[in-house]
This record gives C-alpha cells, sequence and structure tokens, in this order.
C-alpha cells in the first residue's frame, strides 16, 4: 500500500515499524520495532488491521504526503501531532480516529508536541517485503520497511 503514498516530504525521521523482529539477536539482528507498541496497535485497530501489522512511526516533524489511491484509510496514534488536509479543501484532522482520503489529496502531519513518536497507520498495511519475518526498518543495517531507509 506504499505506492498509495506519495512522500512529497519525509519529515524529521520517518520509517516503517512494526513490533520488530525476533529470534535473530543471537546472529546480532537486533529486535527493532515500535518505539510506542501500545500506539502502533491502536493506530492499526483504527484503520481495522491487525494491531502487529507496519506502519509509518514519526519521530519529531512529520511527513507531506499525497494520496495516489482511489480511496485509502488512515489514522493516527500516540505522540500529539496536528494533522491538516491541505488540498483540494484546507481542514484539520483528528488523531486517534479514522479518516478517508482520496486520490490527489496532500496530508500534511506537523510536529509533535507532547509524545515522541506517533503512527500513522493505513488499512491494508504496507505492500513491502519482509526481512526476517518483520516489516520494521533497521537504518544501521539498511534493511527493512522501505529500503531500509527513513522517508525522504
Amino acid at each position: 500500500m506504499i505506492a498509495a503514498l506519495h512522500v512529497q516530504q519525509g519529515g524529521l525521521h520517518t520509517t516503517v515499524q512494526d513490533l520488530g523482529r525476533y529470534g535473530w539477536q543471537a546472529m546480532g539482528v537486533p529486535v527493532s520495532g515500535a518505539l510506542d507498541a501500545t500506539a502502533l496497535r491502536v493506530a492499526n485497530t483504527l484503520v481495522g488491521n491487525a494491531p502487529d501489522l507496519g506502519a509509518l512511526e514519526i519521530l519529531g516533524t512529520g511527513p507531506v504526503l499525497e494520496i495516489n489511491a482511489t480511496r485509502v484509510r488512515l489514522a493516527l496514534a500516540g505522540g500529539d501531532a496536528s494533522i491538516q488536509l491541505l488540498s483540494p479543501n484546507r481542514r484539520d484532522l483528528p488523531s486517534f480516529e479514522s479518516f478517508c482520503l482520496r486520490r490527489g489529496d496532500v496530508l500534511r502531519i506537523g510536529s509533535l508536541t507532547k509524545g515522541a513518536v506517533t503512527y500513522l497507520a493505513i488499512e491494508g498495511g504496507l505492500d513491502l517485503p519482509l526481512v526476517l519475518g518483520s516489516h520494521s526498518t533497521y537504518t544501521r543495517g539498511r534493511f527493512g520497511g522501505y529500503h531500509g531507509r527513513i522517508l525522504a
């Protein structure tokens, strides 16, 4: 489902995270995964996903995303950040509720004002390959998530 989103600006530090990869620590691979597992589970539940699916983990300032799908249902949960629909009609969107956007809509997630991390879940999850059983990004190892890196 990542193709449903075009990243116009990646934000300060936006990655794909799920609940992590287990069973590889003896080989030097860290668990990785969500910094706030509860917030990830809440965001996924709000859009009807399994609680452990990967979502966008946002630290600091959030991304600006353009919707490239006919319709997509999203939810933001975790630390407080503003969510704005920039086009076609500028308006604020709620946290801790799901909302639907359509092709051409542009979404901006502002800076976190309370808390350190928030999660943007996408209905149906992210269409990315599992790496060692997880979608979590491990930037130091350059694997998982979206090509092993932050969104830019």
